[in-house]
């Protein structure tokens, strides 16, 4: 991922996990890129699930953000 190019914004993710195990309590914080953002990578992007379950909680909890990608004409190596 080249973070000098493109347009994008850095959110931090938290909330509350409801689950059987446990109600109410905090999910640990995650930084994640928004919806709408654009980013410039060479290759394919790679990302994965982070478990954000309170220390010690009964089982994981993901947190998953699934990216929209679509190759754009003009890049490096291409022939504009």
């Amino acid at each position: 991922m080249d973070w000098a190019r493109g347009n994008y914004t850095v959110m931090s993710r938290g909330g509350r996990v409801e689950s059987p195990s446990g109600s109410g309590e905090l999910k640990k914080q995650v930084q994640m890129i928004a919806e709408g953002s654009v980013l410039y990578s060479a290759g394919a992007p790679q990302g994965a699930a982070a478990d954000v379950a309170p220390d010690g909680f009964a089982h994981p909890v993901f947190r998953a953000g699934f990216a929209l990608s679509i190759p754009l004409p003009g890049g490096e190596g291409s022939a504009s």
